[in-house]
């Protein structure tokens, strides 16, 4: 009875409740100043996460996914650089800062619309976190029709929230494009937009327990955020079910957050040989206990920046069995790659490595996290970033951004350049 009338109150209520937090929404300032020094003249302004920007260093969020911590200390590097600076929302497309800034860094495809509103000499760096959207569309695409084929079940696309032409702009028009992957992820890239791209490595999650080695327990790990199919657990699910003496742990929303995901698998909870645990912090106990048990971590992603799910994983010491285009570099003769993604790819990566000795799997997975450790803490990105914006700041002002914008004009495609409408 009180369940019933709990159950209809919050129904009634909801439209309440949605009505309070569009009102606080609103009420949000669109722009905060980290610092602001009357006696320096310099200024940048960030477009990316604006809540970061007053964390502190005991909010719980900077321990989970890079993007927080990430966000907040490009803010500090910038400062410490000699900059005051402002931040914006880098989904705000409205807001128009009161003042010019020298440089602007960001991290979505703001630098066309505030272009306009700056000096000719202010300088602009973009922030990449993905493959190009010309080609991780398609790559999920492929992966849908494959899902939908073996399933027969509509699956609505999650890649991409910006117009391809709108990134696309953004890459012409900065003097400095970061791409957070590899080389493979940077190949995604047409020859135009790569010319002023430069790589970095993804800083990973707050991790400090390290895997023991004991014994092959025939356990692997996937874990992930959102995007099942982009990222390949519907691959994992069905080459598991093939494989009822193989076990499955789950870490992440996947229940949460796709229905349309849930009705090829309904009852894959009950599956004696998948085990799933919702959303985790790496750094937690119950995490470091699913990483003990398990051998290694699945990930059949069709399309990555660099995985963060996956470098965390690796600096605490379990070995990947991973796609190529998981953005995640390894040391030579090291890891097992899914060649082909597909139900088989997955089983027969997962073969292979059961196939492999146990010593020689834990010998593999220290060299990998000896790599990670190096290329991928906090502090080795906090070295990196700071040494590049530094270089870009001393170096003299980029003077061809109109012949890169005529270089990207002439990649479109025919029947848009010579549209009447664009002149």
């Amino acid at each position: 009875m009180f369940e019933n009338t709990k159950s209809v109150l919050k129904r009634k209520l909801r439209p309440a409740i949605l009505f309070g937090r569009v009102v606080r929404e609103q009420l949000k300032p669109r722009l905060k100043t980290f610092s602001n020094r009357p006696e320096i003249a310099k200024r940048a302004l960030v477009c990316y996460l604006l809540d970061a920007v007053g964390m502190k260093d005991s909010d719980s969020r900077l321990k989970g996914h890079a993007n927080w911590w990430r966000a907040r200390e490009i803010v500090r590097i910038l400062d410490s650089l000699g900059y005051n600076v402002d931040v914006i929302s880098s989904g705000d497309s409205s807001t128009i800062p009161p003042r010019q800034y020298d440089l602007v860094f960001d991290a979505s495809s703001n630098i066309p619309r505030l272009a306009p509103f700056q000096k000719p000499d202010t300088r602009y760096v973009l922030l990449l976190t993905g493959s190009y959207y010309g080609w991780s569309g398609p790559a999920e695409a492929h992966r849908i029709l494959d899902f939908e084929r073996r399933h027969g079940i509509p699956y609505r696309p999650r890649y991409g929230g910006q117009p391809k032409i709108l990134m696309d702009k953004s890459i012409a028009m900065a003097d400095l494009s970061l791409l957070v992957g590899n080389q493979v992820t940077l190949e995604t890239y047409p020859d135009w937009a790569r010319s002023r791209m430069k790589t970095v490595h993804m800083p990973t999650s707050e991790i400090t327990h390290r895997k023991r080695y004991e014994s092959k327990t025939g356990t692997f790990l996937y874990y992930s955020s959102a995007r099942n199919v982009l990222k390949g657990l519907d691959l994992i699910l069905d080459a598991f079910e093939r494989h009822p003496e193989w076990t499955l742990n789950v870490v992440g929303p996947v229940e949460s957050t796709e229905p349309d995901f849930l009705l090829a698998y309904p009852d894959f909870r009950k599956r004696k040989n998948v085990r799933v645990f919702g959303t985790l912090d790496a750094s937690s106990v119950r995490f470091s206990r699913i990483l003990d048990e398990s051998d290694a971590i699945l990930f059949p992603s069709c399309s990555e920046g660099a995985s963060s799910s996956v470098l965390t994983c690796c600096r605490g010491g379990i070995y990947p069995i991973l796609s190529r285009n998981s953005g995640v570099s390894l040391p030579e003769r090291t890891g097992t790659w899914i060649e082909s993604l597909t139900v088989r790819g997955v089983e027969d990566a997962v073969l292979s490595f059961l196939a492999k000795d146990w010593n020689a799997i834990a010998r593999e997975a220290g060299e990998i996290q000896s790599l990670v450790e190096r290329h991928h803490s906090r502090s080795a990105f906090t070295a990196e970033m700071t040494s590049i914006l530094r270089t870009l700041v001393e170096s003299p002002p980029c003077r061809d951004r109109s012949k890169r914008l005529d270089e990207w004009e002439s990649s479109l495609p025919g029947e848009v350049r010579n549209n009447p409408l664009f002149g």
